[in-house]
């Protein structure tokens, strides 16, 4: 893209500004004009509302009339002047919030009738509060060219040198920050391009304050000559300088917003114009940073420094990825049996690659048969690990069911180490100290039938029964990615890629559902006998309970309140709180 068509994209869209505007002058010109007026009256008068107290306390604390006072106050009329401009300044201050609520008013009967003109389908849509805040946006933006066309025609009179000063530095600064953006990496950016992007009110703030330190010295200068400069029209410089830099800065912060959200106004604007959904900007980074004739080689760099990857050839091959919000890359060895995958992590995700990072920190990779990590590297805004991807092939549904009974025994069997274990209990309860009374309280929106309310006071009621029974149900660790997706054969065993999402959970949580009741009772005796547990301490009764209560969880969390309540029937009729009960009772009369 050449350097003028920084120009181009700025002069098109200050023309689709003109545009809008122009079809919110055809359905209320007057409308539309008095906003631009009030907002430019209030403005002014708000600078006179500052201006007139000024001239009071000069004219006041003067001996005499000064001399730029002189050329329409006399000798005699001191006191009336005084007095003329203490009103002016207190009629200014009025008029300016009077205009305020006359923007405010016209605003809202105008955003109506212009919705009535725009695409029927806007009318019906939660867009009609929208459309009225577009409608005073763009009204002030063209307020804002009128009052800096305005502010410059008087420093033109008033101080032409001035004049000229500020629209020179206002050229260059633009030219300044075109060259910027222009020039600039989106996927690394520096310093200057990320504040422009992301932070442009500061940015425009210190551009503000350059220029008003440059027209200050400006304005000094006359002083400095032997002749003098006229001190009314050097406050009035100031204060119009303040101005005009507002309405610029108004105008380029603004003007930059609605570009941005051009898609979403033209539909409601313009009844021909269609919605577009825009792209998101990570999806538009990732295309950029990984072009299909350039991922493999920036892969094949961060590999080189790598023992056995020196002089690899490698295709890189798009792999959709089983967790969502993360973009994965099979890369493919030319000639050779080597597969890798590259997982690659957008800002919003990066937790999840430092959740990962903490489990094995603690346990080998080995351990969870999670693939050994090749390398780590940042390609722009995005984080990518390169890990093993075993055979590079994933399985069939049947081998998924053979491997799934095998994973859930392994994992079941596996204690949580007591550090792992702490460290997640500080920022997580598990299951019995998630399901509070507090928790279940949100059902109470659905209790309407006597059924209802009879299930839920008879689960209040086993509460301290359920989280009992919960609480000795051995712990493991969780991953709710552990699907056929996310493995890959390595052998005769298998890879599970994705670990970023685990947790530490009860046994029992999320149970396949084609396990059969003798298939867990089977998987329950291996458990058993590598944790080293009595059967009365792990049953199939502990693992309903488990699964149930994770259900009523997720239920409740998804405001599904008519299927939780029907899952309470599972909970409380579990054979486990019978007995807990009982338990439960006998400790409470004993402690009596």
């Amino acid at each position: 893209m050449s350097f003028m068509s920084i120009f181009l994209e700025t002069f098109q869209a200050f023309c689709w500004v003109s545009k809008v505007l122009s079809a919110f002058w055809r359905v209320r010109a007057w409308t539309t004009l008095g906003i631009i007026l009030a907002k430019v009256i209030g403005r002014f008068a708000n600078l006179l509302a500052f201006f007139l107290p000024l001239k009071v306390i000069l004219l006041a604390g003067s001996e005499g009339v000064p001399r730029y006072f002189q050329f329409f106050v006399g000798p005699d009329d001191k006191a009336f002047w005084i007095i003329v401009f203490a009103i002016g300044a207190v009629g200014c201050y009025a008029l300016k919030m009077f205009m305020d609520f006359v923007v405010k008013a016209l605003a809202e009967a105008g955003g109506v009738e212009v919705l009535q003109g725009a695409n029927e389908i806007a009318v019906a849509s939660h867009h009609r509060n929208e459309i009225k805040g577009y409608y005073a946006r763009f009204s002030g933006l063209a307020a804002n060219v009128l009052i800096t066309v305005l502010s410059f025609s008087v420093l033109g009179m008033v101080n032409p040198a001035l004049g000229m000063a500020l629209g020179g530095l206002a050229l260059l600064e633009y030219l300044f920050t075109a060259c910027i953006v222009q020039y600039g990496n989106p996927l690394q950016p520096g310093r200057l391009f990320r504040i422009i992007k992301r932070k442009l009110q500061g940015y425009l703030d210190v551009l503000g304050s350059i220029n008003f330190l440059c027209g200050f010295f400006v304005i000094l200068i006359p002083f400095l000559s032997p002749e003098g400069g006229n001190l009314l029209f050097a406050i009035l410089s100031i204060l119009i300088m303040r101005q005009s830099f507002g309405a610029m800065k108004g105008i380029a912060r603004g003007t930059s917003e609605l570009w941005k959200e051009r898609p979403k106004i033209d539909p409601m604007v313009f009844r021909h114009r269609q919605t577009i959904l825009r792209e998101r900007a990570v999806t538009l980074n990732l295309r950029q940073a990984f072009p299909r004739d350039g991922r493999a080689e920036t892969a094949k760099k961060y590999l080189a420094d790598h023992e056995g990857y020196e002089d690899i050839v490698i295709d890189s091959l798009w792999k959709d990825s089983p967790v969502k919000g993360i973009y994965t890359f099979h890369l493919q060895g030319f000639g050779s049996r080597v597969h890798l995958l590259q997982q690659v992590f957008p800002k919003s995700q990066l937790h999840l690659l430092e959740h990962e990072e903490f489990l094995f920190d603690i346990l080998p990779r080995k351990f969870l048969k999670a693939p050994p990590i090749v390398v780590r590297f940042s390609v722009g805004p995005f984080e990518c690990q390169i890990c093993e991807y075993g055979d590079g092939v994933g399985v069939s549904q049947a081998e998924w069911e053979q491997h799934l009974p095998e994973l859930t025994q392994y994992f079941w069997s596996m204690a949580v180490p007591d550090e792992l274990l702490k460290a997640f209990s500080t920022s997580r309860h598990t299951l019995e100290g998630r399901l509070t009374a507090e928790y279940l309280q949100r059902l109470e929106v659905a209790l309407d039938s006597p059924e209802k309310e009879s299930a839920y006071g008879r689960l209040l009621e086993v509460l301290p029964a359920v989280k009992a029974c919960l609480s000795q149900v051995p712990l493991y660790i969780y991953n709710p990615d552990l699907s056929r997706g996310s493995v890959v054969r390595n052998g005769s065993d298998i890879f599970i890629i994705s670990w970023g999402r685990w947790s530490i959970e009860h046994i029992g949580v999320s149970i396949p559902r084609f396990f059969s009741n003798d298939m867990i009772e089977e998987l329950l005796i291996g458990v058993r006998r590598v944790r080293d547990l009595p059967e009365c301490e792990l049953t199939p009764a502990h693992l309903d309970l488990v699964n149930s209560c994770r259900t009523l969880e997720r239920q409740i969390a998804q405001a599904a309140y008519g299927q939780g309540l029907e899952e309470i029937v599972n909970i409380v009729e579990n054979p486990l709180l019978k007995k807990e009960s009982e338990l439960v009772e006998v400790h409470e009369s004993s402690q009596l």
